[in-house]
């Protein structure tokens, strides 16, 4: 009785800690799985039912996709001289390796590389199965309807913001961002905590660049009234400005419109006195990063992240009328045409989803910095990259050095 006993109360703390502590299965050390029979239940509880020679199939091609990702994105670039062991490239059962991640199931190079080939498998997992890019199309043109008539550019190529040309705001430039391919957008999921594809905020989103500061503000409080984003749908875990000081910049300003109101200032004078305020009086002294551990050094910008309601007539309701209508003009017997309208009565008739946007704003000369050095979209991209492969390999580029024969951890 003594041993049973014994083994009941032998807890996988590990993974207590992690799980309770708000860490990621990409960030775990092991699974904890006894068998491949156990390895099968947790595929099943998972969402996969191995039984379904479809979806072994998918699997098998997901499988195959996160090995050909590491080694085109995490090996093949690198100086160290990484291998895939043969077992895990040569395997036609995903059980075994998932199995294999239990740290004592093999030895200790099939379990990395067990462990690192499942992180990457579990995230592509949730980047294909988030039904709402299955609509990105309709959301994308939705979310850009949002802003049409709202830019202008005159005959000389120069952009403004605003339908009113007495009250056009000048842009030195503005971008609608491409959508992410599908090696970036893993990338991104795997140096995320949080590596569901629910989490890319940034799939459909706009940057404005306006010629100055004060130009900036105008830009935001048009935007605001222009009902082209609504403050309620605003994230607001996803509100970043590394940019304007806002208390100093309203204290710039208020003191300007006061001596307007007082008379020291006509029309003119206003206008010139707010586009001579000291640019460096309405930055922050020191961008703030501690958001984003991955964000580029030295990056100002105003970015947040709003919610669009997507909604369009259901594509499968559409052909279900048209169905009906086909057959009534057919004459098909009345009880199969009331067959069909139970069955579209359990049929939304509109889809509706809320989809994220995010808007970027900067000035020129911040738009400028941010192209170069430290602040740029390469060195961002590499810094992004090199966390995702760490957080991915761990271990194996530490054992590279020494080779797969220290101890495992208990």
């Amino acid at each position: 009785m003594r041993p049973m006993i014994s083994t009941r109360f032998k807890f996988p703390w590990t993974l207590f800690r992690d799980a309770l502590g708000g860490k990621s299965v990409v960030d775990t050390r092991y699974m904890n799985l006894k068998s491949v029979a156990d390895a099968e239940d947790t595929i099943k509880y998972y969402g996969y039912d191995w039984n379904s020679q479809s979806d072994r199939v998918l699997l098998a091609d997901y499988f195959q996709k996160a090995l050909q990702f590491i080694q085109s994105t995490f090996i093949d670039p690198y100086p160290e001289e990484l291998k895939i062991p043969r077992e895990i490239l040569e395997t036609q059962d995903l059980r075994h390796v998932l199995y294999w991640t239990h740290a004592r199931s093999k030895n200790r190079e099939l379990h990395l590389w067990a462990c690192a080939a499942m992180k990457v498998v579990h995230t592509i997992l949730h980047l294909e199965n988030d039904f709402l890019f299955d609509y990105f199309p309709e959301a994308r043109k939705q979310v850009f309807q949002r802003f049409h008539g709202h830019v202008y550019i005159d005959e000389n190529n120069r952009i403004y913001l605003g339908k009113d040309r007495d009250s056009f705001i000048p842009l030195y430039f503005f971008e609608v961002k491409r959508e992410k391919d599908w090696s970036s957008k893993l990338i991104k999921l795997l140096h995320k905590p949080e590596n569901t594809a629910t989490r890319i905020f940034d799939h459909i989103g706009v940057r404005i660049v306006t010629e100055s500061v004060v130009d900036l503000l105008l830009a935001f409080n048009y935007l605001l009234n222009s009902k082209i984003f609504i403050f309620a749908n605003i994230t607001p875990s996803r509100s970043r400005n590394s940019l304007l000081n806002i208390h100093a910049a309203q204290k710039s300003v208020n003191q300007i419109l006061r001596k307007y109101k007082n008379g020291v200032y006509d029309q003119e004078g206003l206008l010139q006195a707010l586009d001579e305020i000291p640019r460096d009086d309405l930055l922050f002294k020191h961008t703030r990063s501690k958001d984003n551990p991955f964000s580029r050094q030295g990056y100002r910008s105003i970015q947040f992240t709003c919610r669009h309601l997507v909604r369009f007539p259901n594509p499968t309701y559409l052909q279900l009328m048209d169905l009906r209508q086909h057959m009534f003009v057919e004459r098909v017997p009345v009880h199969t045409i009331e067959e069909l309208d139970v069955i579209m009565a359990a049929i939304k008739r509109e889809i509706r989803f809320f989809f994220p946007f995010e808007i970027q704003l900067m000035d020129r000369e911040s738009f400028i910095q941010n192209q170069e050095g430290f602040g740029s979209h390469a060195e961002y991209k590499k810094s992004q990259l090199k966390a995702a492969r760490k957080r991915v390999l761990g271990k194996i580029l530490d054992q590279s050095r020494y080779g797969y024969e220290s101890s495992l951890e208990t």
